[in-house]
């Protein structure tokens, strides 16, 4: 499904810290955090980072204002936890068991038709790459972050390409 998927379908693991305090969250409070990056998520697929404001994210969210500055104390601090989050659902996707380790030409397969197939639910293109494009653009802070999430996207396939040219399926100099 590349990273066209849509934001409910795949739930991946947020960090159990604030990035405001450094301390643990309480299961309510990674909760709304959470929500927090979700609803930024959705927000800012849908009109970019820069067109999304505080006062929307807290009414899509659910949150007040003391809670969204709690766990971002800054709007750079949210798009990188949004970024971060985006990575890691293209990974979990990308490591579904129907997949498998894209690994050979029938995963492969798989996958591109998962991909095409996911292209009807689509608004604005790639939930990752989209807001990559925008932010490496207007705050080159956000290049590792983004740097970081294509590598570990790319490394699934690297990975699959591997074993591939390790059993003969692929010639040793495809790249």
């Amino acid at each position: 499904m590349g990273c066209q998927a849509p934001f409910c379908a795949t739930m991946v693991t947020m960090t159990t810290t604030s990035e405001a305090t450094g301390r643990k969250l309480t299961a309510k409070g990674l909760a709304t955090r959470e929500r927090i990056v979700r609803a930024a998520a959705e927000l800012m697929y849908e009109h970019g980072a820069q067109n999304t404001n505080n006062e929307q994210i807290r009414e899509v969210a659910g949150v007040s204002g003391s809670q969204l500055t709690r766990h971002f104390p800054t709007k750079e601090s949210l798009v990188r936890a949004v970024l971060a989050w985006q990575a890691d659902g293209i990974v979990a996707r990308h490591q579904a068991p129907e997949l498998g380790e894209l690994d050979s030409f029938a995963a492969l397969y798989r996958w591109a038709d998962m991909y095409v197939g996911s292209q009807d639910m689509l608004r604005g293109g790639c939930t990752f790459g989209s807001l990559a494009a925008e932010v490496v653009k207007t705050e080159p802070s956000h290049r590792d972050a983004v740097a970081d999430g294509f590598g570990r996207w790319q490394e699934l396939f690297k990975r699959g390409l591997s074993k591939m040219r390790e059993r003969g399926e692929l010639r040793p100099e495809a790249d």
